[in-house]
């Protein structure tokens, strides 16, 4: 679905999305359905409630992150490349958050 010859239109789909607060508020409720399913899939397989919370914003937030890295103006990385790149990145800013909690 990311692939390059689809590249183009993705970047102009974002552009227009950008530019309309409808758009950019349906966007977000579409994120939120995704965080929701990708939390439930997660409970039907066994999987607490915080952890399958965790996993799945941390995911929608992976691929928000990822996507716009990705339809940047100049960019020519593959989506593939950048995901990992934005994966490591918060896997180690979540490290990072390990403090204690008193």
């Amino acid at each position: 679905m990311f692939t390059a010859d689809r590249h183009d239109l993705a970047r102009r789909r974002q552009a227009v999305i950008a530019a309309n607060s409808e758009l950019r508020e349906r966007e977000l409720l579409e994120q939120a359905r995704l965080d929701s399913a990708m939390a439930n899939a997660l409970r039907a397989r066994g999987v607490d409630d915080m952890t399958a919370r965790l996993a799945a914003e941390t995911g929608v937030l992976a691929f928000a992150t990822a996507f716009a890295r990705w339809t940047k103006p100049g960019n020519r990385e593959p989506y593939t490349e950048i995901v990992y790149v934005v994966l490591h990145d918060l896997q180690t800013r979540a490290t990072t958050l390990g403090v204690e909690v008193t």
